[in-house]
């Protein structure tokens, strides 16, 4: 049923929670185990863990970076147990679930899990299209990650059964949504609107208000238009931009025209 949901584990910590990771895709038919960064899968408690899971875990794959680990997906979904300006659009697994069984019908979906110690990190939030939080007491909301694991899979398998229907577009793979998004770091640095100390604060903003709910192939399909754009961009907005910078209204007054020009250049 989830043969093209692809788990992604973001520096694990403990080689147990990995065997147990491994055991829980197997009872929900998951088969792909991503890990960014380096794990002991074959560690004598990740094996001893997965008991019956052990064939998820001897063919998971390592990666360097997480966008290495969802290139070729359609759908990336983060999970996060904590609030914040970035983290306010997030689902429950019930609600989110029916969009994950459904994309993974069609194409390759990653649903991301991070560290043990304190869970992924806005930058590492910054591919995904979806947000999780498993609702849970505030006295201690924090599960353990094979636990949340355990819930999420449940809840996308369930869906799964459900009556499908179709999506009606062809999502857009990770990778090129994520070109997409260097050719508006680097435009906009250029231009100066981006603080070239810390870019990554102003492009999870862009991300949340400028992206489409669904990226489609044809959109991200005109790239090199775009790219060709984009290196043209700084000249035809650089004198508007120290416009309304030195005229105080960074913000404000200009946000509106920025989602514009950032809209035109998507829609190339």
């Amino acid at each position: 049923m989830l043969k093209n949901l692809r788990v992604v584990l973001v520096r694990p910590r403990g080689s147990g929670n990995i065997g147990s990771i491994a055991r829980a895709m197997k009872n929900m038919g998951a088969r792909e185990l991503a890990i960014v960064g380096t794990a002991r899968t074959r560690s004598f408690w990740a094996r001893a863990m997965a008991v019956h899971g052990r064939d998820v875990l001897s063919k998971a794959k390592c990666y360097g970076t997480i966008r290495e680990a969802i290139a070729d997906c359609t759908l990336v979904v983060g999970t996060t147990c904590r609030g914040g300006l970035y983290r306010k659009h997030s689902q429950s697994p019930r609600e989110v679930a029916p969009t994950i069984a459904a994309a993974a019908r069609t194409g390759k979906v990653a649903l991301i899990f991070g560290p043990e110690d304190h869970g992924l990190s806005n930058q590492d939030l910054e591919p995904c299209q979806l947000l999780v939080t498993i609702p849970a007491h505030t006295e201690y909301q924090s599960l353990n990650v094979a636990q949340a694991t355990v819930i999420c899979l449940y809840e996308i398998f369930l869906a799964s059964l459900a009556e499908f229907r179709e999506e009606g577009i062809q999502r857009a793979r990770a990778e090129d949504i994520e070109r997409l998004y260097d050719i508006m770091r680097g435009a906009l640095l250029k231009i100066g609107f981006l603080d070239s100390e810390n870019p990554e604060h102003m492009l999870l903003a862009f991300a949340a208000f400028s992206a489409a709910p669904v990226w489609k192939t044809p959109t991200c399909g005109s790239l090199p238009a775009c790219s060709g754009k984009s290196s043209g961009m700084p000249r035809k907005v650089g004198r508007w931009w120290r416009k309304k910078k030195n005229g105080g209204s960074r913000f404000a007054k200009g946000g509106a025209e920025v989602r514009s020009i950032i809209g035109n250049l998507y829609r190339s």
